[in-house]
């Protein structure tokens, strides 16, 4: 065993999805590392993947997502505490932060826990309430918490080099991202977005309303994706998702689609996660355990989704998506709650979609043939 790497026996289950709308799941044997669920994937590079797992390890890492459960590795880093936000700038620099607002930062996140060491200062200061964490670049990271934005210029001395500031009294925020140091969209439990082209000044946030919303928009802190500065998606409410090619215009226009599902129970909202490639080609992940995928978007902006994927659980029902990340090369990586990963190295394509499980989770049954559901878009 080296360093702190653990694996256990285990099945692989790779599944299969055909363009005719059936899941064909094939077992084969790998090993397993010890954690089940992941969440807060982030795949800057498709050489690179780290994600916050839970129920054990508490990072889970691969240099090489597309090769199947063998390419990837669970970790336990900072004496095991657990791990709540995560944020990578580059293959040489990510940063999480655990349940004591410790700043940890490695410049090789696959190595193992030799290569994250803990800043210098303490605690980072507002970082408790913390929801979700974007880092452009190593000299810049934001995080919303609530009505307040929380910013750093020089993450790696923490301590109180995390100053706060009241951006948006009339409604919390749980979701940001900042494609770049000069744009970011953060967007609010109500239906709003706030946007700022000076994230750490005083130069405030322009709020914009999309939608009216009671309850829970998105699926928190991966509810908004960019792709650019102009090219940006949001998850809002019951399956609505609203996107723009303008973000840096003075009036950004909003193009609106709705996802339906048929797989929740009644009442049930349906809440996504988003994720979009440098090239704009975008997915989303459900709570109801499918995968929508968009191309680039029509001149007009308008984007068209469907359903490309769906994650079967044991008896046939779907799992819970529960992170989503999305990078240049046609990668796609989803997370459910029980150890499953879908990849995808054509996002748009159905049969593309492949299901491996890397954890100790609830596998699929072996030989199981699962429909696939047709587009829920209007």
């Amino acid at each position: 065993m080296r360093g702190s790497r653990q694996r256990r026996a285990g099945v692989l289950v790779t599944v299969a999805i055909a363009v005719a709308g059936f899941c064909e799941i094939v077992p084969s044997q790998a090993s397993q590392p010890e954690f089940s669920t992941v969440t807060s994937l982030q795949c800057p590079s498709s050489s690179l993947c780290v994600g916050i797992a839970f129920g054990g390890a508490n990072l889970v890492t691969s240099r090489a997502p597309r090769s199947g459960a063998a390419g990837w590795t669970a970790q336990t880093i900072d004496g095991a505490r657990r791990l709540r936000l995560l944020s990578c700038a580059s293959v040489r620099w990510c940063l999480v932060v655990d349940q004591q607002d410790r700043v940890l930062i490695s410049s090789d996140p696959a190595r193992g826990a030799a290569s994250w060491r803990p800043v210098a200062g303490g605690p980072a200061s507002h970082l408790d309430n913390v929801g979700s964490l974007s880092c452009p670049t190593a000299r810049l990271c934001i995080g919303v918490a609530g009505h307040y934005v929380i910013s750093s210029v020089d993450p790696e001395r923490g301590g109180a080099a995390w100053p706060q500031a009241l951006v948006n009294p009339n409604a919390p925020t749980d979701a940001v991202d900042c494609p770049t140091t000069t744009r970011c969209i953060a967007a609010a439990f109500d239906g709003q977005v706030l946007t700022s082209s000076d994230p750490t000044g005083r130069a405030g946030w322009k709020a914009t309303r999309l939608a009216r919303v009671i309850g829970p928009i998105g699926s928190g802190s991966d509810s908004v994706s960019c792709a650019s500065l102009r090219e940006c998606v949001v998850a809002v409410g019951n399956g609505q998702l609203f996107s723009t090619t303008n973000l840096d215009a003075p009036a950004p226009s909003w193009n609106q689609a709705r996802l339906r599902t048929n797989l929740l129970h009644r009442h049930e909202p349906l809440r996504l996660t988003v994720s979009c490639t440098a090239a704009d080609v975008c997915a989303a992940a459900g709570n109801d355990g499918s995968v929508w995928a968009s191309p680039a978007p029509n001149r007009s902006g308008q984007r068209r989704w469907r359903r490309v994927a769906v994650d079967p659980e044991a008896g046939g029902l779907p799992d819970p998506l529960t992170t989503l990340a999305c990078m240049s090369g046609q990668l796609c990586v989803a997370a459910d709650q029980d150890g499953h990963l879908l990849t995808s190295s054509a996002i748009t394509r159905p049969g593309a979609w492949r299901q491996q499980t890397i954890g100790v989770g609830t596998a699929a049954a072996a030989g199981q043939s699962l429909p696939l559901p047709g587009a829920d878009v209007r």
